[in-house]
């Protein structure tokens, strides 16, 4: 078989795997990776110099797993939360240089950050819109903190995780989140997914991570509160 024929098959065999952005082609995949692209919706955000806010979200996900992580560019923070079903966990890290923390929660609690979001209401509605290639419902969100108008959230159910929304403040919503906003401590965030991605992901990236200290909940907010305090 000739050099060219042979990099065509590895080119097709690639695209086989990638699911990104206008291209839904497997839309009942169970494992991947989403990435979202991080904006903020105030001026004014905190002590944490500008280049070393966050610009981007990662979602890992099997069938009954999850990981999300943010990071703070040049790694001067790094937070990500990890539930699994089949494990019970929802372990929430947070790593500030070289400090290294994480909380233990229960099933269905809010992982440390969101506390801002716990008066959140939630209206389901008619009507949706097309993101990354899959099909969206939407929902509107009041919170006052944010905005005085209900603002719209984008989710999807062509995406087959249980339970994506255990350990963040839309545990209503059954279906994986594609646009929608958070607030991170004192950060006012809004996230859309850019690309999605169908690929094996491995069960180590949802180990337990053994050289982290176990801190409560209350004091793990309390150091992320002082990373972004005005």
């Amino acid at each position: 078989m000739s050099t060219f024929k042979t990099n065509i098959i590895l080119v097709v065999l690639l695209s086989s795997l990638l699911c990104a952005c206008g291209d839904s082609s497997d839309r009942s995949f169970r494992e991947g990776e989403i990435h979202y692209r991080i904006s903020y919706l105030e001026s004014s955000l905190g002590k944490i110099p500008a280049e070393l806010l966050p610009k981007d979200m990662t979602l890992k996900f099997t069938s009954d797993q999850v990981m999300t992580e943010i990071d703070g560019i040049f790694g001067y923070f790094n937070i990500s939360n990890v539930t699994s079903s089949k494990k019970s966990e929802n372990l929430t890290y947070l790593k500030v240089i070289d400090k290294k923390f994480y909380f233990e929660g229960k099933e269905g609690e809010i992982a440390p950050g969101f506390h801002r979001m716990a008066d959140m209401e939630i209206e389901f509605v008619v009507g949706g819109k097309e993101i990354c290639g899959f099909n969206c419902d939407q929902a509107l969100i009041r919170l006052p903190e944010f905005s005085d108008e209900p603002m719209p959230v984008f989710f999807t159910s062509e995406i087959g995780v249980n339970e994506p929304n255990s350990a963040n403040p839309y545990s209503q919503i059954d279906g994986v989140l594609m646009e929608f906003y958070l607030t991170l401590s004192n950060l006012k965030m809004k996230l859309v997914a850019e690309n999605v991605y169908s690929k094996s992901v491995s069960d180590k990236k949802f180990d337990r991570q053994k050289d982290y200290l176990r801190i409560s909940k209350p004091t793990m907010e309390a150091i992320l509160d002082s990373l972004m305090v005005k």
